[in-house]
């Protein structure tokens, strides 16, 4: 989910069966996918009403698409916490980021990879002098 989610982000959930858990395109879902695994991706589009729709989801770095029922759905992500960027999913950065993975501008490939660099580096930095504390 790089740019918009950094490795080691801390997602807040509002659960499917909540008030808050309205799934509309652009928001960020957690699935269980076909092995059980959480994942995490963004809804690009929907078809169908009520509670037998379908979701087209893909991560905001890669092009691949996957269908998904709506019923797989664990929750959708309200906030994203990392040491490095922390906002609220439908906040002012949430709804920006949203724009801009939908409309997915050859740079945003560029940013993606420039934040994995970044959040590298940070976490690098971080365990050196976690390390350092340790001594």
């Amino acid at each position: 989910m790089l740019p918009s989610i950094l490795p080691g982000s801390r997602l807040h959930l509002a659960l499917r069966d909540s008030a808050d858990a309205g799934i509309e395109v652009g928001d960020v879902v957690c699935f269980l996918d076909e092995s059980r695994r959480f994942v995490a991706h963004r809804v690009v589009a929907m078809v169908g009403a009520g509670g037998r729709r379908r979701l087209t989801v893909a991560g905001d770095w890669s092009g691949g698409r996957c269908a998904v029922d709506e019923a797989a759905v664990v929750g959708v992500v309200t906030r994203v916490e990392h040491p490095i960027l922390s906002y609220d999913t439908r906040g002012r950065i949430g709804r920006m980021l949203a724009r801009w993975a939908l409309e997915r501008p050859a740079s945003f490939r560029g940013a993606a990879l420039a934040a994995a660099v970044v959040a590298r580096l940070c976490g690098t930095a971080a365990h050196a002098l976690r390390a350092g504390l340790h001594r």
